[in-house]
């Protein structure tokens, strides 16, 4: 336990030590075109910012930009913002999950508004940007050169009023506007290959989809500017090692191993595998496939008191397991900064054990004699783990992470079984 609460100490040390650093370098451009290199305080906004904190040089005190104040600013390596008057459409997004009997479509509205617009690729023929509120919105500048919102709308048909019953809900059914695939067509020559058209016809309206088309579209030779910042690595390999802590005791029917005390055990571990990020940016959700090895290597120890019909006993049980672990992981990045991330999560693992070692020894202290027996109880060589994961992720190259046991153990007995804690402290290299 002072193990863990030692490693959790170093954790929260990290986590005051960048909370205080998110201010990146970038720029703002001011109402009369005039651009202020400095730091922004980059929150990793899933909607778009309406005001953000800027700094001329990290030792001055903040300012406080809103949408009035200026008309661009960018966050060197993440995003890049500019104000735009739009027409944003208000109509909810039906979901197959949330139809129900006799419901009608909510009104289609629009309303205009200023905002920051996120750039996600500026080139021609097509210049993508995006707004997120309740939904997501994407814009593009048509032939005038104007933002106009990409038309992608889901809704109920008509209700048949032959029909006695609400088939919409029934059957599911519900109508989707396609239109931005349309609207991005008219940007093109009246003739396209067949890839490009298939394409367009399949396009989803999501931004790593509008993006993969914009760039195969292009047929300018004119020097453009690829907004690559929102463009993280989707798979990242890691490897590295650290410690094992290891306690364990026998709870069930053998009363003499109930009695013995085992010593901890701390021993090397090591760990391999990739990472799926999913999100933009500064990514919330992480999958993980790894593989890691660790050893328990432990001795029991009970001195038996000799009694009227016993005699004074020393009882030893020693263990050493080894374990190959694939593991699948779900984790969740609670807190973002662009130098840091702080992950919490559980996983799943199956657990391939060899034992070097399973004895069991009686000396009988008042003859001086010793009785050895191997393998009396029949550990398992697979077993299932259950695990609560957290850590730090440090200018994403570095991890510091730990591994607890929640539910897993190698005894399979009715009336018997090991408990004890497994907690994995490990520093972990990100390729």
């Amino acid at each position: 336990m002072k193990y863990l609460v030692c490693t959790v100490i170093v954790l929260l040390a990290y986590i005051v030590g960048f909370a205080q650093k998110n201010y990146l370098p970038g720029y703002v451009i001011l109402n009369n075109g005039s651009k202020i290199f400095g730091f922004t305080n980059y929150r990793n906004w899933e909607k778009n910012p309406t005001s953000f904190q800027f700094k001329t040089s990290l030792s001055e005190t903040a300012i406080t930009y809103d949408i009035k104040d200026i008309q661009a600013f960018q966050v060197d390596g993440f995003d890049k913002y500019e104000r735009a008057v739009v027409s944003i459409n208000m109509m909810p997004l039906i979901k197959v999950e949330d139809i129900k009997d006799n419901q009608e479509n909510q009104k289609d509205t629009s309303k205009i508004d200023t905002v920051f617009l996120r750039e996600i690729i500026k080139r021609e023929p097509i210049s993508i940007y995006e707004y997120v509120d309740f939904k997501n919105h994407f814009y593009y500048r048509n032939k005038l050169g104007l933002l106009e919102e990409l038309i992608y709308k889901t809704y109920y048909p008509a209700k048949d009023s032959t029909k006695s019953y609400d088939y919409r809900a029934s059957e599911n059914f519900i109508v989707t506007d396609y239109g931005f695939r349309y609207q991005l067509r008219s940007l093109l020559p009246l003739e396209i290959d067949k890839k490009k058209s298939n394409m367009l016809m399949g396009l989803s309206y999501a931004e790593d989809d509008l993006k993969k088309f914009a760039l195969l579209v292009n047929t300018s030779d004119k020097t453009e500017t690829i907004n690559n910042f929102n463009n993280p690595k989707a798979i990242t390999f890691f490897a590295g090692g650290g410690l094992a802590f290891q306690t364990m005791t026998f709870k069930g029917d053998y009363y003499y191993l109930n009695k013995l005390t085992f010593s901890s055990s701390i021993t090397p571990t090591f760990i391999a595998g990739a990472e799926v990020s999913i999100g933009r940016n500064l990514q919330k959700v992480l999958v993980r496939l790894d593989v890691s090895y660790s050893n328990l290597k432990t001795t029991g120890i009970y001195e038996k008191p000799s009694g009227y019909t016993s005699l004074k006993q020393h009882l030893e049980y020693s263990i050493d397991q080894s374990n190959i672990s694939p593991s699948l992981s779900m984790l969740y990045s609670f807190i973002n900064f662009p130098k840091a991330k702080i992950y919490a999560g559980g996983s799943f693992s199956m657990n391939i054990s060899k034992y070097s070692e399973n004895k069991y020894t009686t000396k009988n202290l008042d003859y001086n004699t010793e009785y050895i027996e191997y393998n009396i109880l029949d550990f398992e060589k697979s077993w299932v783990g259950i695990h609560l994961r957290g850590g730090v992720i440090i200018k994403k190259k570095y991890e510091l992470g730990i591994t607890a046991l929640l539910n897993g153990s190698f005894m399979n007995y009715i009336t018997s079984a090991e408990k004890g804690q497994r907690i994995y402290s490990r520093l972990i290299y990100r390729f």
